[in-house]
């Protein structure tokens, strides 16, 4: 399922996604991309520059710094559950099962862009 994002060819700001099985027309100038790409580039850029194949998100720009405030929280959140990975640390077999769990989530996220929900002994 061919999946593409088109762009401006001065800017390289991007325009939009398409998906083929959606959009019987794509604008062009675009790139094809992978599904995991297409998700990926959804959620963290904001451009695409052709001559060096490239996605990127201008530095200092509002998805630029709400890509590193998400990718900080996450973080600090692993940071925080660390305590938890410690073999003799005492916690029940399935609250660390949850604490696995969300540390897994959380190394996915933001490309997921969905934001792992803590487990509830740690609220």
């Amino acid at each position: 399922m061919p999946r593409y994002v088109a762009y401006n060819a001065d800017t390289h700001a991007f325009l939009g996604f398409y998906h083929t099985d959606v959009h019987r027309k794509i604008p062009k100038p675009n790139k094809r991309i992978e599904e995991k790409g297409f998700l990926d580039r959804i959620g963290e850029h904001t451009h695409y520059n052709p001559s060096q194949n490239e996605f990127y998100t201008p530095k200092g720009t509002a998805s630029d710094n709400k890509s590193e405030a998400n990718r900080n929280w996450r973080d600090s959140q692993l940071q925080l559950t660390d305590k938890y990975m410690i073999t003799d640390y005492p916690i029940a077999v399935d609250e660390l099962r949850d604490v696995v769990k969300y540390r897994k989530d959380l190394r996915e996220y933001p490309s997921t862009w969905i934001r792992p929900t803590t487990p509830s002994f740690m609220l």
